[in-house]
């Protein structure tokens, strides 16, 4: 998944709400590694702070 388009993007953090927590590790790891960082930081910062689900932001964080 690298299509940093606004629909990439868009999809991505859609992907982030999902309840599969699978889902939101692979949207936080498009969304780390995405050049438009400062309109996605508040997304990843909610992804990152998610307790529910330790695999999620470790994933996240390692991207």
């Amino acid at each position: 998944m690298d299509d940093f388009s606004n629909q990439g993007l868009r999809d991505a953090i859609a992907a982030a709400r999902s309840p599969a927590w699978s889902e939101r590790a692979a949207a936080g790891r498009h969304l780390a590694a995405a050049p438009q960082i400062e309109s996605v930081a508040g997304v990843l910062h909610r992804l990152l702070l998610d307790a529910t689900h330790a695999g999620q932001p470790d994933r996240t964080a390692t991207s």
